[in-house]
């Protein structure tokens, strides 16, 4: 496989460091990756966001992981989630006229871990053209939130023992969000120091089925 750190321009004029690694054989299948709060440590090389992205990698998905605005070589300032959208965004759309990717009918999944799994709901909600989505840990979101366009296959996965009661958000999501979704709860935390293996494979396997 062939691994690509770049930095592009998006909107605004914003700098956005990015590692794209393709692997060996030619596909259509890409997973974009948001990374935990960038004000808390948050960065693309996180591990979980690292050993997703390895699985990914290892099953011939091409993969984009990339710093959110003001984090490590990517330009500007934190932006209280709004910029952050507009990162991702950007980032598609990027990944989907890039000549850097094999196959011009490109096949486009989200993931998101934390802060950024509430990136990237909110982005397929307003995004189209989404093949699917995994929040690992989210976070609740804001009442009123419009579920609405979020028809795409869905999995959503957190521990038991979450500090921050993201089991909790992924049952009241899974109520919310547009069939189909899925659910899977595991003996951890917020942090995945020991299912962290079994989850992203788990997730591996939810891109490989819905990609």
């Amino acid at each position: 496989m062939s691994v690509h750190r770049n930095i592009i321009t998006i909107s605004e004029g914003i700098q956005i460091e990015t590692e794209i690694v393709l692997p060996e054989a030619d596909t259509n299948r890409v997973v974009i990756l948001c990374h935990p709060h960038p004000l808390y440590g948050g960065n693309m090389d996180n591990p979980v966001i690292i050993s997703s992205s390895a699985k990914l990698n290892h099953s011939g998905i091409a993969t984009v992981r990339f710093n959110f605005r003001g984090v490590g070589g990517s330009s500007g300032i934190y932006d209280e989630g709004k910029g952050e959208i507009s990162d991702t965004i950007d980032v598609i759309k990027y990944v989907v006229s890039s000549p850097t990717f094999f196959d011009i009918n490109r096949s486009v999944g989200l993931l998101g871990y934390s802060f950024g799994a509430k990136v990237a709901l909110s982005v397929a909600s307003q995004y189209r053209g989404l093949k699917s989505i995994a929040l690992i840990s989210p976070p609740d979101v804001e009442k009123g939130f419009d579920f609405s366009a979020i028809n795409m296959p869905k999995l959503l996965v957190a521990g038991d023992e979450d500090q921050f009661d993201a089991h909790k958000s992924v049952e009241s999501l899974e109520f919310n969000l547009p069939k189909p979704s899925k659910i899977k709860i595991y003996p951890d935390d917020h942090f995945w120091l020991n299912e962290v293996e079994k989850m992203t494979g788990d997730v591996n396997n939810f891109f490989i089925d819905s990609l």
